[in-house]
């Protein structure tokens, strides 16, 4: 057999190889886009489902540690006595805990949820954990400062831990 016959063979494989790439490999991406906008992450269902009576939502982060994925929702409101009280997670039994965290932060409430994730809450001060919470605004950070707003940082995480 010549080699004619072959190139056409090839020729066809190749032409078929590139019409998959191009329609058929965005169809599986838009797929697998879709799949995780409906079905996210325990971490992201609570973290959604979390708002906090009369303050605002900052931002909403996604990280994946060695212990697995931690999300991190921040809010900013205005100063009252208890604002852990504010805080509505569906699901979630939260308890005081009303102990001094990392410098510039305070351990406000801990909840577990049904499906074995857990909430943390923080009430940042100042310092360091002031100045790493991202989305907020200069002037933001410094009615904090001013002790005219307080921002608070719900984690959210499953499993052990």
């Amino acid at each position: 057999m010549s080699i004619a016959p072959w190139r056409r063979k090839l020729g066809r494989f190749t032409a078929f190889g590139a019409l998959a790439v191009v329609i058929i490999l965005p169809l599986v991406f838009i797929g697998l886009v879709i799949r995780a906008k409906l079905n996210p992450p325990p971490e992201m269902r609570h973290a959604s489902a979390t708002e906090v009576t009369g303050y605002e939502t900052v931002s909403t982060e996604k990280k994946n540690l060695s212990g697995g994925l931690v999300v991190s929702k921040v809010f900013i409101g205005p100063v009252v006595d208890r604002p852990q009280d504010r805080v509505v997670s569906p699901g979630a039994t939260l308890h005081d805990m009303g102990r001094p965290g990392e410098a510039g932060a305070y351990w406000l409430a801990y909840g577990d949820y049904a499906d074995g994730c857990h909430i943390s809450v923080d009430r940042v001060v100042g310092g360091d954990p002031l100045r790493r919470v991202s989305e907020l605004s200069n002037s933001q950070r410094d009615e904090v400062s001013r002790g005219e707003k307080l921002v608070l940082v719900a984690k959210f995480a499953c499993g052990e831990g």
